[in-house]
Order: C-alpha cells, then sequence, then structure tokens
C-alpha cells in the first residue's frame, strides 16, 4: 500500500520539474528571477484565496458545483496560456575562453 501511494504522489508531483525550468528557458536570468518569485507570491495569496473563494461559493449556491466550474475555468485558461507562451531561441552558453 505504501508503494501504491508513493508512486501515486510522484505521479501528480512529475510536472513540477518542467513548470519550473520554463521560466529560466524563455526569459533573461535577471527576468527569470522576477517570475520564479511572482509565481511564488501569487501561489501564496492563491492558497489562501482559493479554499476561502470555493467555500464562499458553496455557502452562496448550497452546491459545490459552482466552485468546483470556478476551478475547471481556471485550469483551463492556465494550460491555454501555457500553450500560448512564444517558442524561444536556445540559448548560446558564454565560454569562459571569450570572456
Amino acid at each position: 500500500m505504501t508503494v501504491l501511494w508513493f508512486s501515486m504522489i510522484c505521479a501528480l508531483m512529475a510536472f513540477l520539474s518542467a513548470f519550473w525550468a520554463i521560466p529560466t528557458e524563455i526569459l533573461s536570468e535577471s527576468t527569470a528571477a522576477v517570475a520564479v518569485g511572482m509565481i511564488n507570491a501569487l501561489a501564496s495569496v492563491a492558497g489562501f484565496a482559493g479554499p476561502y473563494a470555493f467555500g464562499y461559493l458553496h455557502t452562496r449556491t448550497g452546491s459545490f458545483v459552482t466552485g468546483f466550474a470556478v476551478l475547471m475555468f481556471c485550469a483551463l485558461a492556465a494550460g491555454i496560456f501555457m500553450l500560448l507562451t512564444p517558442a524561444t531561441r536556445p540559448r548560446v552558453p558564454k565560454s569562459v575562453a571569450s570572456s
């Protein structure tokens, strides 16, 4: 049973390495640092606001359907934004000899 739970957690967390590689791949070094900080800040706000909004919608409507619909819409919007992210040219590494 432990192996099953561990495998499920690994499968659910497998996207994180690709997710954190995207800003550093498509942005310059200083801009990527700001982007990673902004992602962390917004994720912290969402960690509070998401459950609060879900509970508010459940209280107002008496159903979980509205909360899950908003959650589904946000997930679809995030996926579409990722697909619209422009491709970038591969970076040429700086060589030590040219400095």
